[in-house]
């Protein structure tokens, strides 16, 4: 079949399909092009287009509605974007580029200003949060059953489960395991019960997959977590107490039953990364200011291939979303990134106890500290193709949206409070908007 033929009859699917399950087909589109259930010949179509009808449809809807509804993630990542879109006119490989920051684009419309207008009450993303949750999760609860079945390769006592790469699958279950953790305090009954379980289960294939990065990032979370439940002065530290008692309980089970998996996770060498560090970083030095392009670093580090191969290293690429954003888009790059992050986290931060639901936002919260842990160790976060990296513009997307609900009620509560100034003292407390106490 010709390839514009099957994109024409996806893309009418996609615009057939209710929004709600456009978003959530363009989060498992993506994590399928990194398992072998996806022909090579549908990888690309799978990756971009529902992503891409999901963006036109948002674009349709605010334009509709004649204006953004997430303010707080448009205005932090505009100047990396205008970068990117700058770094086109001196990328080093300029069809790569375009072609990454168009599905880039899709990503950051579809998901930054999409979710707030299809997802717009506390009750439709906690919905939210429960589907891809239970998509993510399934995903791994998959994975387990294959490495238990022997139906998924494992290499040097590490499962990759349903898709190509252990670390893939290691930080797919990390990212499930928040979510469901969410969905679980919110339960009870029969249901709760389940949901522990496929939890366990959920952290026992992060265990098998070996990954040392999502482990670091699922305890770095968890201290996020934990710090925020106690900010929030909630009842759930006992519960954190409770999931960390059993946690080490399933280390010990895990090592057990999966000889191997537990060294695995425990070794102690470097995988190369500071050698791949620091050809990045050297690599990087002749274009250190501004890059060689979005996403066009796959030429410079193809180049360096040949090089490490001389030295006995048969890996390349900088396995770091940090040192690979510096050798795409330079200093320039990593501090207008840095800074949009930086701004995103420190507001939700401050407004956190105004949330509609706190104990969403401190998931969200951990969930995203936890995810860029991880990228430090991995190049995922710019590569709007791979499966980890839709979920997490997803929730930093849902993150920002909360963050700026909050953010105009206070602003509308402190105009109210200013204009309350020359209303009578009688008139003054029977009219005056109150926003939840700040713990």
């Amino acid at each position: 079949m010709s390839p514009i033929v099957l994109a024409a009859g996806l893309a009418v699917v996609c615009f057939l399909m209710p929004t709600r399950v456009l978003i959530l087909l363009s989060v498992l589109g993506v994590m399928l092009t990194d398992t072998p259930l996806v022909p090579k010949d549908l990888i690309y179509f799978s990756r971009f287009v529902p992503s891409g009808v999901l963006a036109l449809r948002t674009l349709h809807m605010m334009l509709n509605k004649g204006a953004i509804s997430n303010y707080l993630m448009v205005r932090a990542w505009t100047p990396f974007i205008l970068l990117s879109l700058l770094s086109l006119g001196y990328s080093i490989d300029p069809a790569l580029s375009t072609q990454r920051l168009v599905s880039a684009a899709f990503i950051v419309c579809g998901f930054g200003v999409g979710i707030p207008l299809f997802f717009p009450t506390k009750a439709d993303y906690q919905q939210l949060i429960r589907l891809i949750g239970l998509l993510l999760g399934s995903a791994a609860l998959y994975s387990l059953y294959l490495t238990a079945s022997g139906g998924s390769s494992v290499i040097q006592g590490r499962t990759s489960g349903v898709f190509h790469n252990p670390n893939t699958l290691g930080l797919m279950a990390m990212q499930a395991a928040f979510l469901v953790f969410y969905w679980w305090q919110k339960e009870s009954g029969v249901i709760r019960k389940v949901l522990f379980v496929a939890l366990i289960s959920i952290v026992a294939v992060l265990l098998l997959s070996g990954s040392r990065a999502s482990s670091l990032g699922l305890a770095v979370g968890a201290v996020v977590y934990a710090r925020s439940a106690a900010r929030l002065e909630r009842r759930k530290l006992r519960a954190i107490f409770h999931l960390a008692v059993v946690g080490v309980m399933l280390l010990v089970v895990t090592d057990s039953m999966f000889p191997g998996f537990f060294d695995s996770l425990l070794r102690t060498d470097t995988s190369s990364r500071t050698i791949l560090w620091e050809r990045a970083w050297i690599v990087a030095q002749d274009n250190i200011v501004l890059g060689v392009g979005f996403c066009a670093s796959d030429e410079v580090f193809r180049r360096d291939a040949r090089y490490l191969r001389s030295v006995g290293i048969y890996l390349f690429g900088p396995h770091s979303s940090l040192m690979r954003l510096l050798v795409d888009l330079g200093l320039v790059g990593v501090a207008l990134a840095g800074w949009a992050f930086f701004s995103i986290l420190t507001r939700a931060w401050r407004y956190l106890p105004y949330f509609d639901d706190p104990l969403l936002g401190a998931t969200l919260y951990a969930a995203v500290i936890a995810s860029l842990t991880n990228s430090l160790f991995e190049s995922w976060l710019f590569g709007f193709g791979s499966a980890p990296t839709v979920p997490f513009w997803l929730l930093l997307s849902l993150l920002s949206y909360q963050t700026d609900i909050v953010r105009h009620k206070i602003t509308a509560w402190r105009v109210h409070q200013a204009r309350m100034q020359w209303v009578p003292v009688a008139h003054r407390h029977s009219s005056r908007a109150k926003l939840p106490q700040n713990p």
